[in-house]
């Protein structure tokens, strides 16, 4: 459906993003939706004809403000 939507829109200037959600308990089901999200990003990607690449950061867990004052 998304090749479809790609193809239909090309060439004519129209932002698209895409969302997908697990509401599941299941771990499959829930790998499932990332696994889901990491090919149709792939395919919004490829489609912008530019190269790209996808960097994952570690970002550091912040303590709220109310815990640090509590030290």
């Amino acid at each position: 459906m998304l090749q479809a939507i790609l193809t239909g829109i090309r060439g004519t200037n129209v932002q698209l993003g895409i969302n997908v959600e697990s509401l599941s308990i299941f771990r499959e089901e829930i790998d499932a939706a990332h696994s889901l999200f990491s090919k149709l990003q792939g395919m919004l990607l490829n489609d912008s004809g530019q190269p790209w690449a996808i960097k994952w950061y570690n970002i550091p867990k912040m303590v709220p403000n109310r815990e640090r004052a509590n030290r």
